[in-house]
């Protein structure tokens, strides 16, 4: 008989960033106005290059929560889409998120709130 001591959950956190460019003033003068190119990679010989963005450019880091169960993977970014993973468990998640005041921008949260699931 062979044993699997892997949880009935598994959660992973994905990390990525968004560039932000300047915005161009706007006919009213105060307004900026910008589009967002979204760079997923740079490669050059195969190797990846750091970028020095220039300082009017902003980084906007995005953080995406996976779970792997069954064999398949779900994304979520709240509570409601998380409690349709473990509709069983919706009522003590609730209760768990209110009493431990668990916060999907902190990824320890997070976390903390799969482990109490599994």
């Amino acid at each position: 008989m062979k044993w699997r001591l892997t949880p009935p959950v598994v959660l992973f956190i994905q990390h990525k960033s968004k560039i932000i460019p300047p915005g161009n003033e706007t006919g009213f003068g105060t307004s900026k106005t910008s589009a967002i190119t979204n760079i997923t990679d740079l490669k050059s010989s195969g190797l990846a290059s750091k970028l020095k963005l220039p300082d009017e450019y902003k980084l906007m880091p995005e953080t995406f929560y996976w779970l792997k169960k069954n064999e398949k993977f779900t994304n979520f970014k709240n509570i409601k889409e998380l409690e349709k993973v473990f509709p069983e468990k919706a009522d003590p998640i609730k209760d768990f998120v209110k009493e431990n005041k668990i916060t999907f921008k902190n990824p320890a949260d997070v976390t903390k709130l799969i482990l109490f699931c599994n």
